[in-house]
């Protein structure tokens, strides 16, 4: 999985600590200034629940076991199959 923050930190170091040909300096500070997200102008608000814990746990149980999401959401009781990639990836908010 990519870490966007842990590559501009490596990226930082790279011309704080090397002295880089000028032009591979300048490559580095543009691919810096692409890996800065902007804001949603617009945000819908949230129309699905979030899983509970107890949800989140079956479904890292049910994936280990090979389900597919929607098998999954199935089973827990959501049509939303982006909480549960959420959950069994550990991103769930």
């Amino acid at each position: 999985m990519s870490n966007i923050p842990k590559a501009r930190e490596l990226l930082r170091t790279l011309l704080d600590e090397y002295k880089l040909p000028l032009e591979a300096h300048r490559l580095v500070v543009r691919a810096l200034r692409e890996m800065n997200r902007r804001k949603a102008a617009f945000r819908a608000p949230r129309e699905n629940k979030r899983l509970t814990p107890a949800e989140r746990r079956k479904a890292k149980r049910l994936r280990e076991m090979g389900f597919s999401l929607a098998k999954i959401a199935k089973r827990i009781g959501t049509d939303n199959l982006g909480r549960v990639s959420e959950a069994v990836s550990g991103k769930a908010h």
